[in-house]
């Protein structure tokens, strides 16, 4: 392999394990299950394997489980009450984390957020919000007559590693496919090398 292929794949290697890291240990959150707001204006942010509640001035109070450690939706009812599904079966809860109510989804109508839309939110009291990118950074916004005002905006560190792995996951691929064309081709010189001295002897 050229150097400057092992000098690429020393430098990104270690990206793609920082990364990966930050990912599996939940220390950062690339795609979100969904988001809703309760009466008291707090955010509900929808990440892999829990369901964290923000005030409105961004400060974490807690922490809700999905159920789940796979994919979820949720949303919160006009009574304050989290709904979830889980694709298998839905649970309801207070904002303390109790569990209310359970059962299992077998058919299409047996899923109550089955016309919830992910991204969109209407609270209680009539306010609209949606969830949306603004130069690959994840918002959450209030949507107003006059504009929209932002009430979420994503993680500074985890915007960061979502550009990185933009970065380094394509640049790994491109890498490893230059060394595979770059092996083959020593492998045909060398092939060709092999024949013209046997021709010889």
């Amino acid at each position: 392999m050229p150097g400057f292929l092992k000098i690429s794949l020393l430098i990104i290697i270690p990206f793609m394990w920082l990364i990966l890291i930050a990912q599996i240990t939940g220390t950062v959150c690339l795609s979100y299950q969904g988001f809703a707001i309760d009466k008291s204006g707090n955010i509900y942010l929808g990440k892999s394997g829990n369901i964290e509640v923000l005030d409105d001035k961004g400060k974490l109070i807690k922490n809700i489980s999905p159920m789940t450690s796979r994919g979820y939706r949720f949303t919160i009812t006009e009574n304050d009450e989290i709904v979830i599904s889980t694709g298998n079966y839905w649970y309801r809860k207070d904002l303390s984390n109790n569990l209310l109510d359970k059962g299992e989804i077998t058919t299409y109508e047996d899923d109550p957020l089955t016309r919830v839309k992910r991204y969109k939110y209407i609270s209680a009291d009539g306010s609209q919000y949606v969830m949306k990118m603004c130069f690959f950074r994840t918002n959450v916004y209030k949507i107003t007559e006059e504009n929209r005002v932002s009430v979420y905006q994503m993680p500074l560190f985890d915007y960061f590693i979502r550009l990185l792995s933009f970065v380094v996951y394509p640049s790994f691929v491109i890498v490893v496919l230059l060394g595979i064309i770059e092996w083959r081709k020593a492998a045909k010189s060398k092939f060709v090398r092999d024949a013209l001295t046997a021709t010889k002897m």
